[in-house]
């Protein structure tokens, strides 16, 4: 049992958790940011791009000194989608903007349908995938699009929706490779049951 613990104190690990911490951060001074208090918005920009540095390296560090654990593979997507529901949801507040809004609704339909299909890898007692590049790419593009938009309160609207439009694109490509991992996953899943 001990053992398990302090494998499971990694850096990768406590990276995700932070990840996770950041997310009120990122929410009170976006939210709070106005006119009056315009370097807020820096705050949750730079409260969003240390999470996703720390996304980033999490995975990084996590091969590189075979610090792989289940915990992590579940604490990543998680710290990922909490974050990336977090920000469209306070975006979408913030900007007011019902084209917006409804571009920016697809990310949160997106995450919903990941977490279900997580659950239920999960339930069926299959080991969880790691992240793949492809979701990482997304997730990157999300985090740039997302504190350009954060940090620059002005952005027009027509600029907004092209750069949620992008973020959108990579997210579904990759939602589009892990509903192939996941029926791959549920197929070998059934073969080995039935063997």
């Amino acid at each position: 049992m001990e053992n398990k613990v302090s494998k499971n104190l990694n850096i990768p690990n406590m990276l995700s958790v932070i990840r996770i911490l950041l997310i009120p951060v990122f929410i009170v001074f976006y939210m709070k940011a106005d006119s009056e208090h315009y370097d807020y918005y820096a705050y949750a920009a730079s409260a969003l791009v240390a999470s996703g540095l720390s996304d980033l390296f999490d995975g990084v560090i996590a091969r590189k000194f075979n610090q792989i654990t289940e915990l992590g593979k579940i604490l990543d997507p998680i710290a990922d989608k909490l974050t990336q529901l977090a920000v469209v949801i306070c975006v979408a507040i913030k900007l007011n903007n019902s084209v917006l809004s409804l571009a920016l609704m697809g990310f949160v339909v997106k995450e919903v349908l990941m977490l279900v299909g997580g659950f239920i890898i999960l339930r069926n007692k299959i080991a969880m995938q790691a992240s793949k590049w492809y979701g990482k790419v997304a997730t990157a593009v999300f985090y740039v699009v997302m504190a350009a938009i954060a940090l620059f309160e002005g952005i027009p609207t027509e600029i907004a929706f092209v750069m949620i439009l992008v973020a959108l694109a990579f997210m579904l490509v990759a939602f589009a490779g892990y509903i192939n991992d996941f029926i791959r996953i549920m197929r070998e899943n059934k073969r080995s049951v039935n063997d």
